[in-house]
């Protein structure tokens, strides 16, 4: 997942829980001002509205702003699921 942001924005708390649940991340700086990216690539194509955040997944679709709040989240809780399920040895039930 790519998580296209810039400082000071609301893509600052997509940042902070995928680092506090352990996602991985990469991370592209987006220049709000001139709608460029870091890679100098032009934002209107990724998001046409020029808003941050901007979610990109491994499938290479995109989720914007408030969504990308919710995606994180989500992919916590699939991956707490998944681990929950590797230490069940069944002994609790």
């Amino acid at each position: 997942m790519k998580l296209y942001y810039s400082p000071g924005a609301c893509s600052l708390a997509s940042h902070i829980v995928a680092r506090e649940v352990g996602i991985a991340i990469e991370l592209e700086k987006v220049d709000i001002s001139s709608k460029r990216t870091q890679g100098e690539i032009d934002f209107l194509t990724i998001n046409p509205k020029g808003n941050v955040p901007v979610l990109e997944l491994d499938d290479r679709s995109f989720l914007t702003e408030g969504s990308c709040n919710h995606a994180v989240p989500r992919g916590l809780e699939a991956r707490t699921r998944s681990r929950s399920s590797q230490w069940d040895d069944g002994s609790r039930r």
